[in-house]
């Protein structure tokens, strides 16, 4: 196999294993917001798209990261809205559906 190939595959790989990531945190927020509870599980799913979208602003802004520069500034600026409408949500001043929204078309893009 050549090494276009190869990274092309590897690249394919990593699509499908970020959407398959996002697929289940999304789905985790989506039961957390169909709850009439704020509970254990709400907070949690909430952890987790936070914790997932700064690891991927983190993968976007390293030097290593092939993706080209305006995309990886787009989904820099992403993942900081998740953190600001992750707060906003906690504070009860946003519904948690804006973010399955969001996590719904990054899956979609990632297809």
């Amino acid at each position: 196999m050549s090494n276009v190939s190869a990274n092309t595959q590897s690249d394919l790989d990593r699509r499908a294993e970020e959407q398959k990531v996002l697929l289940h945190v999304t789905e985790d927020l989506i039961k957390a917001g169909g709850s009439s509870q704020r509970d254990a599980d709400y907070f949690e799913a909430l952890d987790r798209n936070k914790f997932l979208w700064s690891a991927l602003r983190q993968d976007v802004m390293s030097r290593a990261n092939r993706l080209p520069q305006d995309l990886r500034e787009q989904i820099d600026q992403l993942g900081r809205w998740v953190e600001e409408q992750t707060a906003r949500v906690l504070r009860g001043e946003s519904e948690i559906n804006s973010l399955i929204v969001v996590n719904r078309n990054v899956i979609d893009g990632l297809a």
